[in-house]
């Protein structure tokens, strides 16, 4: 591994060992696999005194959807320690408020543990910290290697992941409007087909 980043299997432990810090308040479970056969794995977070439901808003973080974007894996990870302490911190469902203002009156800034507690209340959070395994694997390999090299961006069948999705509302067999090329050879290719690649298909479930 590269100093300051986490491989596959580190990641992969430290998900499960907050799932089994925060106990019923976390759900880890594995969304699908990589083209590759990497696993590709999210941890929900609820609020104290829940659990992860499926009538609750959701609000995804994903990190790593193009592979040389290897410290989005980092900062999604550390969004969901950031939770676990906001969940793990609190005796009950709601952050105490602020203090009011000295003198003028005026609101202190929130703090992260305050916009944390508040994103709980609101919706469960999934954190998926490496959308696509095999081209992360692979940029850090090649970092490690060749530090001035440019990783890879695309997935193991050469698909932009972040140009395969369909358009809304169902529409799966359509592209969204300027998504990508149809050109194979570019790094920008979006797949023959929207949803073709597994790693959009696990995070799509």
């Amino acid at each position: 591994m590269i100093e300051g980043y986490h491989d596959e299997r580190e990641l992969r432990a430290e998900l499960a060992a907050l799932a089994d810090e925060l106990g019923p308040r976390a759900r880890f479970e594995l969304l699908g696999e990589s083209v590759e056969g990497r696993p590709i794995d999210a941890l929900t977070i609820a609020a104290p005194g829940r659990s992860p439901e499926p009538t609750r808003p959701v609000a995804v973080v994903i990190g790593a959807i193009h592979g040389n974007e290897v410290i989005a894996s980092e900062a999604a990870l550390g969004v969901a320690h950031r939770l676990a302490r906001a969940a793990s911190d609190r005796s009950t469902g709601l952050m105490p408020a602020p203090a009011a203002g000295v003198g003028d009156g005026v609101r202190p800034r929130a703090t992260a543990a305050d916009v944390a507690g508040s994103v709980l209340d609101a919706a469960d959070v999934t954190v998926v910290p490496a959308v696509n395994p095999d081209a992360r694997a692979r940029s850090l390999e090649t970092l490690r290697r060749r530090p001035l090299a440019i990783p890879p961006r695309r997935n193991a069948n050469g698909v932009d992941l972040n140009r395969n999705w369909p358009m809304a509302a169902g529409a799966r067999a359509h592209w969204l409007p300027w998504a990508g090329t149809d050109l194979p050879w570019l790094p920008w290719y979006r797949g023959p087909a929207p949803c073709s690649e597994p790693e959009v298909r696990a995070l799509r479930s």
